[in-house]
């Protein structure tokens, strides 16, 4: 994987070759969860977008949300604006990003008439918020997951 970003100068990630960084014209045409900075790539041959982004966490509510707290509450403000889109939860994910326990939850919704498979996640790191999300076409669902696993597998923390 020769393509790296690294987010809010403390997680890095990787990706394998036919991904790109979105532009704002291309992320314009989208709806991601997420109040603070981040970073969207694509694979328009795979069909597949990965959005990670990060927020500080401050105050009294930082200290307090756990990382499970703060994936349901994701997944209640993403499922808001899907049910349009037929939205069905998978239930609740954890995964392992470099050390770091991440809770997250599965999906599947569909989009001018192709059904579409995502998983979204929260990792509370210090005092920030980061977010991934990633979205496939459920037909390509498998061969899209192993793309997702090896970039998750790629993220270093500094």
């Amino acid at each position: 994987m020769n393509n790296t970003m690294t987010l809010n100068d403390s997680l890095t990630l990787s990706w394998p070759d036919g991904f790109h960084v979105m532009n704002e014209e291309e992320r314009k045409k989208l709806t991601f969860y997420g109040d603070g900075p981040s970073e969207v790539i694509s694979d328009p041959e795979r069909h597949i977008i990965v959005s990670v982004g990060w927020k500080p966490l401050g105050g009294f509510a930082g200290m307090l949300l756990g990382t499970r707290d703060i994936a349901k509450t994701m997944e209640k403000k993403l499922s808001r604006p899907m049910q349009a889109y037929g939205w069905r939860s998978g239930g609740a994910l954890t995964k392992a990003v470099d050390g770091e326990k991440t809770e997250g939850f599965c999906y599947e919704y569909e989009t001018q008439g192709i059904g579409m498979y995502g998983e979204s996640y929260a990792v509370k790191r210090e005092k920030t918020l980061y977010y991934l999300h990633f979205y496939a076409r459920k037909a390509l669902k498998s061969e899209s997951l192993e793309v997702w696993e090896a970039i998750l597998a790629s993220a270093k923390w500094r």
